[in-house]
């Protein structure tokens, strides 16, 4: 078979909006960019095997069915049509990860939540901005507090009991959708879209 050579060229986002999250986790994007000179080296070559393999010249890229590349090159292949294909992948790494040019997030829920088995009004939620959660004068409570009311749950359910959706809403937000939250504070009392 043919290899297919490409290069995978960095890109500055010039602009990059989040949108609604998807059910699948991620979230949509709108964006503006710009490719510069800078790039990674593919070489791809198809066979009828069904078989797919990677080779990549940095230890901490992955071989195996987590590589993003083959990810997709499956994907392709079976939207195309070409379903009982395969590919094997080599590539050149030259663009630094996350050195500048974007940045991977990811949420370690075991850091975020460290004992499921408490309710957020004891503290459940171990992350940075969320101590004043069990605070009935903070902002952080108020929006908690119209969360419970608009979704119907409580904060007194240990964190485990939670189900899913509650889990996703509490972690990810509202995908956009805004909240009335009634807060009392020192200059004043009234309600917030939020």
């Amino acid at each position: 078979m043919e290899i297919i050579r490409a290069k995978a060229h960095a890109k500055l986002n010039l602009s990059l909006d989040v949108l609604a999250g998807r059910d699948d986790g991620y979230h949509d994007l709108c964006m503006i960019m710009q490719s510069v000179a800078l790039h990674d080296d593919l070489a791809i070559s198809l066979n009828r095997t069904g078989e797919f393999a990677a080779q990549t010249n940095r230890s901490y890229l992955p071989n195996d069915e987590r590589n993003i590349a083959l990810k997709a090159a499956k994907l392709f292949l079976k939207e195309t049509g070409h379903a009982g294909w395969g590919a094997f992948i080599a590539m050149r790494k030259r663009i630094p990860v996350c050195a500048g040019l974007g940045y991977k997030m990811e949420f370690d829920m075991e850091l975020i939540v460290p004992d499921p088995s408490l309710s957020i009004n004891q503290g459940a939620i171990a992350a940075t901005g969320w101590q004043s959660a069990s605070d009935e004068g903070s902002f952080t409570r108020a929006i908690l507090n119209a969360m419970c009311v608009t979704y119907g749950f409580d904060l007194d359910t240990p964190w485990r009991a939670y189900p899913e959706k509650v889990k996703k809403l509490l972690t990810y937000g509202t995908e956009g959708r805004e909240l009335k939250v009634h807060y009392r504070g020192q200059r004043g009392e009234g309600v917030y879209d939020v």
